[in-house]
């Protein structure tokens, strides 16, 4: 069951990879994207409706899947982010 996971949480990456690619603004410049801290997936926290606040901070998240592993354990990610210099 764990590599079905696996396998669906690369096709959400690539699905979304290709949303990035398109989600041009209408003068040319990219929106805004960050980082999902569960996946690392870029997000446009514009468009997405999945996102939680923790210590003051807002996080954005590519599925209902890594918004529930990041609100189980918050600060295991915020240690990861802040231990790669990643922002989000």
């Amino acid at each position: 069951m764990e590599h079905v996971r696996h396998r669906l949480c690369e096709i959400v990456q690539e699905v979304h990879s290709l949303e990035f690619r398109f989600s041009m603004k209408g003068d040319d410049t990219m929106a805004e994207q960050v980082k999902d801290p569960v996946c690392g997936m870029m997000v446009d926290p514009e468009t997405t409706k999945l996102k939680s606040e923790h210590m003051g901070q807002t996080f954005h998240f590519c599925s209902p899947r890594c918004k529930a592993v990041f609100d189980r354990e918050p600060m295991k990610f915020m240690q990861q982010d802040q231990d790669s210099g990643a922002g989000r």
